[in-house]
């Protein structure tokens, strides 16, 4: 048990916006995944957005433990077990052990946005984007999306989570703006499949944007909280 602190308040408030926020996004998701299966005929079933939805659930979860485990504990609370070594050390020890599979997954996530990359450069060169905020918006996400997966490869101008995190909040921001522009523009089109197929891309970006809020709030208490236990210490 721990006395009421800054650290225990924050610690309190990640759990409170883990359940309120995060797992509510997570059952909302599953529901609507449930009931497309149900369906007849069956809907379309949104697999990404599923998928994406309990992952930032079971990272976010991951991200409390880990720091709760970094609290220090007294001698009589540390619980060992049957080799006499304690449980949050083998934690540590796992957790600084590359996994093979995280970054094979890792390294195909970079190679596919390295792909997707140049096709959109070579999109954009057909535009003049001087006057056209379309290509403006996309190109400063694109900038954004560059630097963060340069931090993944150890080079860039974003030289700290703390960095990554205002750059997932710059890209949320810049496509909420983005979707407003093109939904502006759908609106003024004839109905057509093309224009049926932009309203689905453009139902999209709200997810991608919340989904990137939700992620970075999080991982902004996670740092606010391990900042404050150091200080207190």
């Amino acid at each position: 048990n721990y006395e009421s602190c800054d650290f225990t308040k924050r610690i309190d408030q990640s759990v409170r916006f883990v359940r309120n926020t995060i797992l509510v996004n997570f059952a909302s998701s599953a529901e609507f995944s449930t009931q497309a299966m149900w369906a007849k005929p069956i809907r379309d079933l949104n697999e990404n957005e599923f998928m994406d939805s309990s992952r930032l659930l079971v990272d976010s979860i991951r991200d409390l433990r880990n720091t709760l485990l970094q609290i220090p504990q007294d001698e009589s609370d540390n619980l060992l077990d049957e080799t006499g070594v304690e449980q949050h050390q083998i934690d540590d020890q796992v957790q600084a052990e590359p996994n093979v599979e995280i970054t094979e997954e890792i390294n195909e996530k970079l190679n596919s946005f390295d792909q997707e990359r140049t096709n959109f450069d070579r999109e954009v060169l057909k535009w003049d984007d001087n006057s056209n905020d379309i290509i403006v918006l996309s190109k400063q996400m694109c900038v954004l999306m560059i630097d963060m997966t340069n931090f993944t490869r150890g080079k860039g101008p974003i030289k700290s989570i703390a960095g990554i995190i205002q750059a997932a909040k710059k890209i949320s921001e810049i496509g909420t703006k983005l979707e407003k522009l093109c939904r502006n523009l759908h609106d003024e089109c004839p109905e057509s499949q093309s224009k049926k197929e932009l309203n689905r891309y453009l139902n999209l970006i709200p997810l991608f944007c919340n989904q990137l809020n939700i992620g970075s709030k999080v991982k902004e208490n996670i740092i606010d909280i391990k900042n404050t236990f150091l200080f207190s210490l």
